[in-house]
């Protein structure tokens, strides 16, 4: 039997007639294992460690490995708990005197994979080992690094919202209906890009109504619906509600205008004639912007 794969039996009868033998091997800087004996005939705690708060920042700070598409983190975390089984079975086998070259087999086995795992979640640690021997001859197993792996593959995926501050959210059936029953068909089949554009489309069929135009669109129709100039035969204007010689409502009149053909400069013209689709948040922040010109067109009133 191979001595460094297989624990041979003359290492295993050293180690049951060893003081404190069954010991867990330290793991610094996060755990130190107390190497005191335990009582004849007990089964060793898995989880007797003190902790050295020094190193909880490395709790969490994964390698950036972890997140890279196709990374199979269930995988790596059933190999971390298949390790710590049977660390288990070793342990237990080896305090009622039974043979342990079987568990010490699948120690050594399980030990490559598991720490190309571990030295995947701690990339600044490529000296870290899961096994090794004390200086009575006896398998020494280290849990502490296994343990706080299987626990960061079980949490990171919530890391991004359950640590992260709290952020105010925007849902989409909320924006002015001009915009989202609109855009809503083509938002629900992914077709991001269409979906502004269509709202676009319909806030300028909307204003087109109101003023009675059919004779311009979009920026040019907004840049005439929303002129401070007073109103001429066939040409309505659109104010903001308000006393019109007050500065604010006057303000206000001028930055409806400038958002309007922006918005139409800005978003509508890529939305209708580029190519390639918006990301979600892309689509979702222009639909907003939409939003906001459609609430200011739909509150203002016609002079004629």
């Amino acid at each position: 039997m191979n001595d460094d794969a297989h624990a041979p039996e003359q290492q295993e009868q050293t180690s049951k007639a060893s003081v404190g033998r069954h010991t867990r091997a330290a793991i610094p800087p996060l755990s130190r294992v107390d190497e005191g004996t335990d009582p004849p005939g007990s089964v060793p705690s898995l989880r007797s460690v003190s902790v050295d708060w020094s190193g909880l920042k490395d709790l969490i700070s994964p390698g950036a490995a972890l997140y890279a598409p196709g990374v199979d983190r269930e995988w790596m975390r059933q190999r971390l708990e298949g390790f710590r089984q049977a660390a288990d079975e070793y342990w237990l086998a080896d305090y009622s005197d039974g043979d342990t070259r079987q568990a010490a087999a699948s120690l050594y086995e399980r030990e490559p994979t598991v720490l190309k795992i571990l030295r995947l979640l701690s990339p600044d640690r490529p000296e870290l080992k899961v096994l090794g021997r004390n200086k009575q001859g006896a398998l020494v197993i280290g849990t502490g690094d296994v343990n706080r792996g299987i626990g960061i593959l079980a949490d990171m995926d919530e890391w991004a919202t359950r640590l992260a501050p709290e952020a105010p959210s925007l849902p989409a059936d909320q924006l002015h209906a001009w915009v989202w029953d609109a855009a809503r068909t083509f938002w629900e089949s992914a077709h991001y890009r269409a979906a502004v554009h269509a709202a676009a489309t319909s806030i300028n069929a909307h204003l087109q109504s109101k003023v009675g135009r059919r004779d311009l669109a979009d920026a040019k129709l907004v840049q005439e619906a929303l002129s401070d100039k007073a109103p001429e035969p066939g040409k309505p204007r659109l104010r903001i509600p308000g006393d019109q010689t007050d500065p604010g409502v006057q303000t206000r009149q001028r930055g409806a205008l400038q958002l309007g053909q922006g918005a139409y400069s800005a978003l509508r013209n890529p939305a209708a004639h580029e190519t390639g689709d918006l990301t979600e948040q892309e689509a979702l922040e222009q639909l907003a912007t939409f939003s906001v010109v459609a609430r200011l067109i739909d509150r203002c009133h016609v002079v004629t």
